[in-house]
């Protein structure tokens, strides 16, 4: 579950413009900082900034089972996870995109992926992916 945001309905569409997520905090084994996505859930996230927030899996975002996430013009911060990824946490095969640019710096995660972690993924395509100065270009996981 998220502590800031838990869309639960069997689809859902959550869309957060031009604002600060931060000082979100779940407890929870298996819970997310931020948003959580579950089911069949679809999240678009453009122009935000994700800081501060702290959870057992995914510090600011998780996306696990056929749910996905866009991501335009986001930066994530100072997150932090217990268990795997600081800023983000994916165990879909939808997974996430990005659309236009996402900066993933300082996050931090007592076991895997201090940014992102790719859990429970049969395949992941990252031939798309690099990384400058934590900005990460266009990429579909």
């Amino acid at each position: 579950e998220g502590g800031g945001s838990y869309p639960s309905l069997p689809v859902s569409r959550l869309v957060v413009r031009d604002c600060v997520v931060a000082d979100n905090s779940a407890n929870q084994a298996g819970s997310t900082g931020a948003i959580a996505l579950e089911g069949t859930s679809l999240c678009d996230l453009s122009g935000i900034v994700m800081t501060a927030n702290k959870a057992h899996l995914g510090g600011a975002l998780s996306v696990c089972d056929e749910s996905s996430a866009s991501l335009d013009n986001v930066t994530m911060s100072g997150n932090s996870a217990e268990k795997c990824g600081g800023a983000i946490a994916i165990s879909s095969a939808r997974g996430v995109r990005v659309v236009s640019t996402a900066t993933i710096t300082d996050n931090f995660s007592g076991e895997d992926g201090g940014g992102v972690c790719l859990r429970y993924v049969p395949s992941a395509d990252a031939s798309q992916l690099s990384c400058i100065q934590g900005a990460v270009p266009p990429f579909l996981v």
